[in-house]
């Protein structure tokens, strides 16, 4: 197949035989163009791929995400990724989201994902595995966690303090939670050694 140019959305090829690679995706038996650029497939595997120059972002394993906490399970929960740290450009939307299991919160024990973190919350995570799905955790890294977070009850932002088994408090109402802390808390991008992270009481019940 010559070099054929296409748009994000556009069918290549049905995908009887044929396996998407770089810049596609199958969806209904068809392979469809994600990022604009030239089509190539090749003969000996039987991928077909969408060549960009535009150098569009793919999360690798190690980086940095941030997002912002989309659902919430029993097991758990989904982040919706804003951007890969220190890129400026966007993810490609089979990277939008990843999964977060509650194993790879915290270093302490935790029934859910809602003991950690809650809907709307602004985190960086780590990605651990990224195919056949994207994959992320905030377990031992002082750099993870919830980086910002509203009050529940009132919406106001909350702050950072250790009281007993709270770490983030509301200064507009009476609400206190838990939250696994990066060192960023607060301060987005800048991060503080010895800092909100300290509060997480790791190893604890």
């Amino acid at each position: 197949m010559g070099a054929t140019f296409i748009t994000p959305g556009e069918i290549i090829k049905n995908s009887s035989n044929l396996t998407p690679g770089e810049g596609t995706i199958k969806q209904d038996d068809n392979i469809i163009a994600m990022v604009s650029g030239n089509i190539n497939i090749d003969t000996n595997s039987n991928i077909v791929s969408v060549n960009n120059h535009d150098n569009i972002p793919t999360p690798k394993i190690g980086d940095y995400l941030i997002g912002m906490v989309d659902r919430l399970g029993e097991k758990a929960a989904t982040i919706k990724i804003i951007q890969i740290e220190g890129d400026e450009h966007g993810v490609l939307p089979q990277h939008q989201y990843a999964d977060i299991y509650v194993a790879g919160i915290v270093d302490r024990f935790l029934p859910a994902p809602v003991d950690a973190m809650r809907r709307r919350d602004i985190v960086r995570v780590k990605v651990t595995e990224n195919n056949p799905v994207l994959k992320v955790n905030t377990r031992d890294d002082e750099k993870c966690g919830v980086l910002s977070a509203l009050c529940p009850q009132c919406g106001d932002s909350l702050y950072a303090e250790p009281k007993g088994d709270k770490n983030v408090h509301c200064p507009q109402c009476d609400y206190s939670g838990y939250r696994v802390l990066s060192n960023g808390f607060g301060q987005g991008y800048n991060l503080t050694d010895g800092g909100p992270a300290s509060y997480n009481r790791l190893k604890q019940r």
